[in-house]
């Protein structure tokens, strides 16, 4: 395993957040949730960042979802709860981050490896980006992708992605705008600082950001709560 499982980099006021688990294709566990979630906690707390940028250190993947070989000892249903608590923990962070905060998905991005992105302000992708929730084909309800999908997405589009389990690329994913803008490997990271660095990170800013999350965060947590009950019939 990779010494930092988040690499940090300062570029003018700007965090660039790198997921660095890369030999389980960056695959969210308990440490990688909890060091996300710390990470943007201290970007919260220093002045010197005014946004920040979450990606990849590696240009193939972004991010594989959860990692499910982890709690492997636990009964399913309290393996599922734990996966959920931490997901949940972590998209709280995102959502009340009130700062400018931006992804850049180079590669695949499935299950929880979009909703990150999802909890985010904008979402940025490489042209060989793909996009994908598996759950369908494992056979485990996914309350938390809808709601997160429908927050951007037109209902029929979220029906492809979720019941039908289509594996998108970043054309689609603009078309649909389940992203807002993509560029070429060698831009993506720059675009995404030159957006971000636009943006002004004041008390209005946070005002609005608090606002809109608010309500799509309360929607997250009934959502969770759904698939624990689905877990329990």
């Amino acid at each position: 395993m990779e010494d930092k499982l988040l690499v940090h980099q300062d570029l003018g006021g700007v965090r660039l957040i790198s997921l660095n688990r890369l030999s389980v294709a960056n695959a969210l566990n308990q440490e990688l949730y909890e060091s996300l979630v710390q990470s943007l906690y201290e970007a919260q707390n220093q002045d010197k960042v005014r946004a920040v940028v979450l990606t990849s250190a590696s240009k193939s993947i972004f991010c594989a979802g959860a990692d499910i070989k982890e709690f492997k000892t636990e009964n399913l249903a309290h393996a599922k709860q734990l996966r959920r608590d931490l997901l949940l923990r972590t998209l709280e962070a995102f959502l009340s981050f009130s700062k400018p905060f931006v992804s850049c998905v180079h590669g695949k991005a499935i299950g929880a490896g979009v909703m990150l992105p999802l909890a985010t302000d904008r979402i940025f992708a490489s042209e060989t980006a793909q996009f994908s929730f598996p759950e369908m084909a494992l056979g485990m309800p996914s309350p938390l992708g809808i709601e997160l999908l429908l927050s951007r997405l037109q209902r029929s589009f979220v029906f492809d992605l979720i019941q039908s389990g289509e594996v998108i690329g970043t054309q689609r994913a603009l078309e649909i705008n389940l992203i807002d803008a993509s560029y070429g490997e060698e831009d993506l990271q720059n675009k995404a600082i030159e957006w971000v660095q636009k943006i002004p990170s004041n008390f209005a800013f946070e005002c609005n950001k608090k606002w809109m999350n608010q309500k799509l965060f309360e929607r997250v947590k009934l959502s969770l709560l759904a698939s624990a009950d689905f877990d329990q019939t």
